[in-house]
């Protein structure tokens, strides 16, 4: 493997699959019974797969540790994948990844589809939308409050969450979610029993 330029930064299974960099920087998956591929060719993609079942911190750290400078692997693409797996099992440690850390606003449409896929238990949509109101909710906070007022321990500062959205029909939809309000979104111009 060290002929090709190919440097292992994490094993991805016993069998000697590894993802690492090759000279040119992109990442790559490489084995003894797999030639060296890029890590973005969806049979090299799946091979990644296994890598879902380790917690994104203890993944990501691995990855730090070895690679600095240079972009990351295609987590994006993974999670994509699996989330879009025919079973449940991926896309479950998929949601496990994003739950635990891992933030990438472009997912939000593929969060969707997945939670829509009438093959998901009920379980995994309330995961699902669970965790699509969680990135509303991140993405809608200010960072910076009023005047006088300090960031809290998550780094947000106090803002009035009373706003709330206008459906075309003028009706308000929002949801409480502990003390904040949160938009939620449904489809078609008018609210469910409307």
């Amino acid at each position: 493997m060290e002929a090709t330029g190919f440097r292992p930064v994490l094993a991805i299974n016993d069998q000697g699959l590894v993802l690492g960099v090759i000279a040119d920087g992109s990442w790559a998956v490489g084995g003894d019974s797999l030639l060296i591929g890029s890590a973005r060719e969806r049979t090299r993609l799946r091979s990644l797969l296994p890598l879902l079942e380790r917690p994104f911190r203890e993944v990501e750290a691995a990855v730090a540790q070895r690679i600095s400078g240079q972009p990351g692997p295609p987590w994006s693409e993974l999670l994509t994948m699996a989330l879009r797996w025919p079973t449940e099992y991926w896309a479950d440690r998929a949601l496990d990844w994003i739950e635990g850390g891992y933030a990438d606003h472009e997912l939000s449409g593929v969060l969707d589809e997945a939670g829509q896929m009438p093959t998901r238990s009920q379980r995994f949509r309330h995961r699902d939308l669970r965790e699509r109101l969680s990135q509303a909710i991140r993405a809608t906070q200010p960072t910076a409050g009023p005047p006088g007022t300090s960031p809290n321990k998550f780094g947000r500062r106090p803002t009035n969450h009373t706003a709330c959205d206008r459906t075309p029909s003028g009706l308000a939809r929002r949801t409480v979610i502990g003390f904040l309000r949160v938009p939620l979104p449904w489809r078609g111009d008018r609210p469910p029993g409307a």
